[in-house]
């Protein structure tokens, strides 16, 4: 079995941040009763610090926000990318965030449209995500054709481009 090599791991991780930032719709749920509630959420990526972090806003009476105020922490996001070329999936800690000039930064004229009082909606929360790794999946032409190539030669598909899939350090 062919392993990721360094190189390939490090354009797979940059390749997840450019494209959470580009589709920046993602799934996000937590964890409770042993299932998992996803909903469709907006992620902002703030590196200001040196980390990539992920943040939504959200709302204290209900969904995510209101799960988070509940004490349920314990988060998994999932996205594909806009061209459905990369594929993800990692889970993490939310966290709720009260710094005040990094709402300001993340603020936009499209948050405003879901909190009745604007940027200073009582509802209003800024969450931040922190996840450690991340499953991810690359779909290429060059990936399908080397899995139908391993696949007719009797070989694993799955081997043919490991190059294409891994799990990440974030």
């Amino acid at each position: 079995m062919e392993t990721m090599t360094q190189e390939d791991r490090e354009k797979l991780t940059d390749d997840f941040w450019k494209a959470v930032e580009d589709t920046r719709t993602v799934m996000l749920g937590t964890a409770f009763a042993k299932k998992v509630a996803a909903r469709p959420m907006t992620a902002q990526i703030d590196d200001a610090t040196g980390k990539h972090i992920i943040y939504f806003f959200a709302s204290s009476e209900e969904g995510i926000g209101a799960e988070v105020l509940a004490g349920r922490h314990d988060a998994l996001m999932t996205f594909t990318s806009k061209g459905h070329d990369l594929f993800a999936s990692c889970d993490g800690p939310l966290s709720l965030v009260e710094d005040e000039a990094l709402i300001d930064r993340l603020w936009s004229v499209f948050a405003s449209l879901y909190y009745e009082d604007s940027r200073r909606d009582p509802k209003l929360l800024l969450l931040s995500f922190d996840p450690s790794e991340a499953d991810v999946w690359r779909s290429s032409t060059t990936g399908f054709l080397k899995s139908v190539a391993y696949k007719l030669m009797g070989k694993d598909a799955g081997e043919a481009a490991p190059e294409d899939r891994g799990k990440i350090q974030l």
